[in-house]
């Protein structure tokens, strides 16, 4: 290697070596999660309400949130916390939307929605997913008539 190749090398060295991760990850395929609440009507779903415990979301993690929805969700939203007991009664808790890829969504469908925490922390999750109501009140594949 010339004194300009090894140069080269040394100056790329970090950009090689950052895309791979040191943090703990699980290799696995999603656990399927069949928790949560969905509505009467089956047009909401949450993995728990407020006051319940957060679901665990450490690094890597993969979930299958089956939603019982009655078509695959419009919308999905997800909320990430420190603590299962994100908001606890004896005072304040803290509790955001997720961004980045701190809840990667890997597919959503009439069944579930497949998360991933993509992320080097442990968190704990709640979910929320909904679609609309049927007309006919007899669920269906979506779309115009």
């Amino acid at each position: 290697m010339t004194k300009l190749g090894a140069i080269a090398f040394v100056a790329i060295l970090p950009a090689l070596t950052a895309c791979s991760s040191t943090c703990p990850r699980e290799d696995e395929d999603a656990r399927p999660f069949k928790g949560g609440n969905t509505t009467a009507d089956r047009t909401y779903y949450e993995t728990n309400a407020w006051n319940e415990d957060f679901i665990d979301f450490p690094a890597g993690r993969r979930l299958a949130l089956v939603h019982g929805l009655a078509a695959t969700p419009i919308e999905v939203r997800s909320y990430l916390a420190f603590r299962h007991d994100a908001l606890p009664k004896e005072g304040r808790g803290v509790v955001a939307e997720s961004a980045g890829n701190q809840v990667l969504i890997q597919r959503v469908d009439e069944t579930s929605v497949d998360v991933r925490n993509d992320t080097c922390e442990h968190f704990y999750l709640r979910l929320v997913a909904s679609t609309v109501p049927d007309p006919d009140g007899g669920g269906g594949a979506g779309g115009s008539p």
